[in-house]
């Protein structure tokens, strides 16, 4: 690394790199719980699921994210 390629690293805010791995991993659970919400909900009881039909999974799954973008607006 030259010594300019450090001096530009190092210009970074040190709180930066704290915000990064926070939304990185907010990010991570947000879209990992996306991917595996519905199969929970329609899995069957006896498999550990909660059984729903597929229809009421994607109108609570819907609610879902709808909620996650519009409780941004008050909670900043």
């Amino acid at each position: 690394m030259t010594t300019r390629s450090a001096i530009l690293l190092r210009a970074h805010p040190p709180a930066l790199r704290t915000l990064f791995f926070v939304e990185m991993w907010e990010r991570f659970s947000y879209y990992g719980m996306r991917a595996l919400l519905t199969l929970f909900m329609v899995a069957p009881i006896a498999a550990g699921g909660l059984g729903f039909t597929t229809a009421d999974a994607a109108l609570l799954y819907g609610n879902y994210t709808m909620a996650v973008y519009l409780l941004a607006i008050p909670g900043g």
